[in-house]
């Protein structure tokens, strides 16, 4: 196993363990925040990155079945789409809690 795979797992948990911010056991046994974890910053960063793509392709999609439906469809909506896209993420991002607040870390 690569030792920064293994220095951030959990024992007996699955890969996805190591998401917990908190919860990784790192090599000295305790705990460490996810940037100090390669794994868990790693998983952070392609889920990341798989959210954007689809919050990027999705709107092209849907223009592209609409046109092969006949319906009609505005070509020059795309960079609006993407600006509004990136409005929201920042509104809600702003609002939403932190993994700390959240019920469920509340409840450990």
């Amino acid at each position: 196993m690569n030792p920064a795979v293994g220095d951030c797992m959990r024992t007996n948990e699955p890969a996805h363990a190591s998401l917990l911010p908190k919860a990784a056991k790192c090599r000295d046994g305790g705990h460490s925040p996810v940037h100090d974890c390669p794994l868990a910053h790693q998983h952070f960063s392609d889920y990341a990155e798989s959210v954007t793509l689809l919050h990027n392709v999705v709107p092209g999609a849907v223009i592209r079945l609409l046109r092969e439906e006949g319906l009609p469809v505005l070509e020059g909506v795309l960079p609006e789409i993407s600006r509004t896209i990136e409005k929201v993420w920042r509104a809600q991002s702003a609002q939403a809690p932190r993994a700390d607040e959240t019920a469920v870390a509340q409840n450990r």
